[in-house]
């Protein structure tokens, strides 16, 4: 073994100890409860959307369970993922909340890892820029301390966008795995059919929509039901009267009272949408950071967590070239904002975190307009 190779396995066997010692045992993980209970109570043929079920599969873990409302139906961790997430959780299934949440931290180290590892300049400079949004990002902190499905949604999101021009059909298969929150990417999934009808080139697309049927198909042909269930949760309790979020539709319905106002948001965000593509037309490389900030801005419904998804067109500009002046104030604002956000704002419930995507747009204006031929077009 020469000293490459032990350098590497030394670098394994730390990531699991840290992982298994610290994280796994500090961070509570709440919500990788309901992803462990939901994968326990389907693969035995029960409804991983039934309240009573969850709080009898998750009635040994009190100490985990959220109640902020005194309302002893708000101690329970719901799943909201449509189904399709279910074949990609499959493994919690065999082993116990314990051992599921040392895989999760141990798989998150990893992601937090290849993302370093595709956007490495191997500048000190940059490296260490990046490592400071890794770990310094509340978004991402908040992502490990509640344990959240994002980690897949990050690591696949990863794939797809490092996968795109050499392996287009495993770029949109990639790209599928987001749909288990299929309200934050929206716009990422609106543009790639642009560009399918710009291009004829349909590979991304079509493993795209495969990969999303074989998901569909293997959930229902397992219980055919599933999809009345997951219906009748959003019935039975709304996410919107579960929580309030930190999105910027959901703001505005609480300030305004006006429960259908996600839909005017909606359209307000294809209308800016459609604004963006048009000034520049079809340019990925050049509109992807900004479709990423506008569907995450723009999203009905999303938690604080979800924002960790800016951590990928930051170490794509990252990589492109290294940030001047005016950007480092932009990032240190939006950093420092978050932190201040969510821990000095306590009682507004980090409700202000909408405006990173915001502070996100005005970064990458300064960095395009600076250097407009920065990236490589589409």
């Amino acid at each position: 073994m020469n000293i490459r190779n032990l350098f590497h396995l030394s670098w394994i066997s730390l990531t699991f100890l840290c992982t298994n010692y610290f994280l796994a045992n500090k961070f509570p993980g709440t919500d990788l409860l309901q992803y462990w209970s939901a994968s326990k109570l389907f693969f035995s043929n029960q409804n991983p959307y039934e309240l009573s079920l969850l709080e009898n599969i998750q009635a040994p873990y009190p100490h985990l369970l959220v109640n902020l409302s005194n309302d002893k139906s708000n101690a329970i961790s719901i799943m909201y993922n449509p189904p399709i997430v279910l074949p990609l959780i499959f493994y919690f299934k065999f082993v116990s909340f314990e051992i599921a949440k040392v895989f999760y931290y141990t798989l998150s180290i990893l992601t937090l890892s290849l993302i370093f590892y595709f956007f490495d300049t191997r500048k000190l400079y940059d490296r260490i820029l990046i490592l400071a949004l890794m770990f310094g990002f509340p978004f991402i902190l908040t992502q490990l301390y509640w344990g959240q499905i994002n980690l897949i949604i990050l690591l696949t999101f990863l794939l797809y966008f490092i996968a795109r021009k050499d392996f287009p059909v495993f770029s949109g298969v990639c790209l599928s795995f987001s749909l288990i929150k299929p309200h934050v990417l929206y716009l990422i999934y609106l543009y790639e059919f642009l560009i399918v009808i710009k291009t004829k080139d349909y590979r991304i697309v079509g493993g795209f929509i495969l990969t999303t049927l074989g998901l569909a198909f293997f959930v229902t042909l397992y219980m055919p039901n599933i999809w009345s269930n997951y219906s009748e949760l959003f019935q039975i309790k709304p996410p919107r009267e579960y929580w309030v979020t930190a999105s910027f539709a959901s703001q505005l319905e609480k300030i305004y009272d006006f429960k259908n106002i996600s839909y005017l948001n909606l359209f307000l965000s294809l209308i800016v949408f459609s604004v963006v593509i048009r000034k520049r037309q079809l340019n990925y490389s050049q509109q992807f950071p900004v479709v990423v900030a506008l569907s995450l801005l723009f999203s009905p419904y999303y938690w604080i967590h979800d924002l960790c998804l800016l951590i990928i067109p930051l170490g794509y500009m990252i990589n492109q070239r290294r940030f001047n002046y005016g950007e480092h104030i932009f990032l240190i604002l939006l950093i420092a904002f978050s932190i201040f956000d969510g821990h000095l704002l306590r009682g507004l419930g980090g409700t202000m975190y909408y405006l990173a995507p915001i502070i996100f747009i005005l970064i990458y204006r300064n960095y395009l307009r600076n250097n407009p031929r920065i990236l490589v077009s589409y």
